[in-house]
């Protein structure tokens, strides 16, 4: 019965972050933003609105869970065989190390914006109006507690190397719409030279994630050494 409100509740949270991620869209994410945006994306229906780095992963993570639902419901009716094993596994190393990590990387775009020197409430503004409420904030909440709820094995430092191909990913496609396509408005200003920062984004994402993936694994096997040491004490406790 555990498990199956355990299965109940992840289904739940799976389709209502997938929701989350549709109303961040609807909102029209990116074009709301007089300052910065609106120049930038011209409509959400616009492949430039995917020009931004939280609108691409944000959709990467809707992708995702739709295909990650069958096989919750698959551990709701217990057809678990070796085959939702196997799935589970590549479950376990795209969530944790994937999807997971980028998206908690959106919010730290609040003491970002701080650091820059924007003023706290422009700063608000800017990462939870509209749209990005739910893409800089709901989001990434929903996601981390549906993290939370899956009981994984003990993952190894290589498999964080996997946070890293959606984001290389990202940074090709991101260079081809605005330099080869020319579909895209060049939205972390790459192409002005004398903007430094413009050429320190991606390798600054790339430490940045990788560095994340590293923490949340470390964290993340601690409790599920924690969760094993308590199950085994249960165990033995009945018996």
């Amino acid at each position: 019965m555990k498990n199956k409100i355990l299965s109940i509740t992840k289904i739940v949270l799976s389709i209502a972050t997938i929701l989350c991620v549709i109303f961040g869209y609807k909102n029209h994410l990116y074009n709301t933003f007089e300052n910065l945006f609106i120049d930038k994306c011209f409509s959400v229906f616009d492949s430039n609105s995917l020009s931004p780095f939280t609108s691409w992963v944000n959709f990467i993570a809707g992708v995702f869970l739709l295909y990650s639902l069958p096989y919750f419901f698959i551990e709701l009716f217990g057809l678990e065989n070796k085959k939702s094993i196997f799935y589970k596994r590549g479950f376990t190393t795209i969530r944790k190390c994937y999807v997971l990590v980028i998206l908690f990387v959106t919010c730290f775009m609040l003491p970002g914006g701080l650091i820059g020197g924007m003023p706290l409430n422009e700063v608000l503004n800017f990462c939870f109006w509209e749209g990005n409420f739910f893409h800089h904030l709901i989001c990434p909440i929903l996601f981390i507690v549906l993290s939370l709820l899956e009981k994984n094995e003990i993952q190894s430092r290589k498999q964080c190397l996997f946070s890293m191909i959606p984001v290389g990913t990202y940074m090709i496609v991101y260079l081809i719409m605005v330099f080869v396509a020319r579909k895209w408005e060049d939205f972390y200003y790459i192409n002005q030279i004398l903007e430094v920062i413009g050429y320190l984004v991606f390798p600054l994402m790339v430490v940045l994630i990788f560095s994340l993936s590293i923490l949340i694994a470390l964290v993340d096997n601690i409790v599920v050494k924690l969760i094993s040491k308590k199950e085994n004490k249960d165990e033995v406790n009945i018996s």
